[in-house]
């Protein structure tokens, strides 16, 4: 059985973004301290593999997700969030980076 400790590390490795939404952008992760033994089991598992680090990277082993890893990620894909009205209105207002703060932005009405 994975832990949620595991499927952390995994969707961490993929760059899965804050809401757990499957955008990966990369497959690495180079672990430090209990992390490398949470890697150490996923590799007992086959949901990743090991290498030698390049020069470039501090830790002494890279870690990457396999295809068995990342179906396993697939899987596990968290449940959407349904958003109110009021936070679908302030992703709006963030991603627009209008340099307005957050009052001034609707009193605009940029949100309609």
């Amino acid at each position: 059985m994975t832990t949620e400790n595991e499927l952390k590390i995994l969707r961490h490795s993929l760059g899965t973004d804050w809401e757990g939404n499957l955008t990966w952008h990369r497959n690495f992760y180079d672990p430090a301290g209990e992390d490398i033994s949470i890697c150490e089991s996923l590799l007992a598992k086959g949901y990743m593999t090991k290498e030698k680090t390049p020069t470039a990277f501090i830790g002494n082993n890279l870690f990457y997700v396999t295809e068995k890893g990342k179906q396993f990620v697939r899987e596990n894909e968290p449940v959407k969030k349904v958003l109110t009205r009021s936070q679908e209105r302030y992703r709006k207002f963030i991603r627009e980076n209008s340099c307005l703060d957050f009052g001034e932005w609707l009193k605009k009405g940029w949100y309609k």
